[in-house]
């Protein structure tokens, strides 16, 4: 039985700090804690808005990514190259 116990890796299972500075040593714990640090780090955006100064009317920002255009390498009324000629 001795030689049972050397073949199994030890596991350290690691306590969790949290906010107040103290450590979490059990699950329960610790699910809350990760629980409280997803809800702060998750937040939804603010709307960004656009104000006319004119009007006074707010329009809202979106970001788009920019659209890449290909450039398409087949060219009408130019004879193509073949490979090996």
């Amino acid at each position: 039985m001795k030689s049972d116990k050397k073949k199994r890796p030890i596991v350290h299972v690691l306590p969790v700090r949290k906010q107040d500075r103290t450590w979490a040593w059990n699950n329960k714990e610790k699910t809350d804690v990760f629980a409280e640090h997803l809800e702060r780090t998750f937040q939804p955006n603010e709307e960004k808005t656009l104000v006319n100064s004119r009007r006074g009317v707010k329009t809202p920002i979106y970001l788009i990514p920019p659209i890449k255009v290909k450039q398409s390498r087949y060219r009408p009324g130019v004879a193509q190259r073949v490979p090996g000629s």
